[in-house]
């Protein structure tokens, strides 16, 4: 499985939320492996994701959901996804 791609670009006056990529992998294995996100981000007491478990939760995701990298002046700052709620 390949992570969904997409071509919605969602921005505003200071932040862009572009499309995530195959070759994102980098910087989310550094945003996934620091203790302060994974506190914030995780619900249980993961310290850490592997470079081989990123692939398969971002793709996952990417499957049914709108997965971006969040830039400010064209640096990464974060990542998020849209998906419909279930329900609606």
């Amino acid at each position: 499985m390949r992570l969904r791609k997409h071509t919605v670009t969602l921005h505003g006056e200071r932040i862009l939320l572009r499309p995530m990529t195959e070759d994102d992998w980098d910087i989310l294995a550094e945003w996934n492996n620091k203790p302060e996100v994974l506190y914030y981000a995780e619900e249980d007491d993961t310290s850490s994701h592997s470079m081989e478990q990123l692939p398969h939760i971002y793709r996952t995701v990417s499957q049914n959901a709108f997965c971006f990298i969040i830039e400010y002046k064209s640096k990464p700052i974060g990542e998020c996804w849209l998906q419909r709620l279930a329900g609606m």
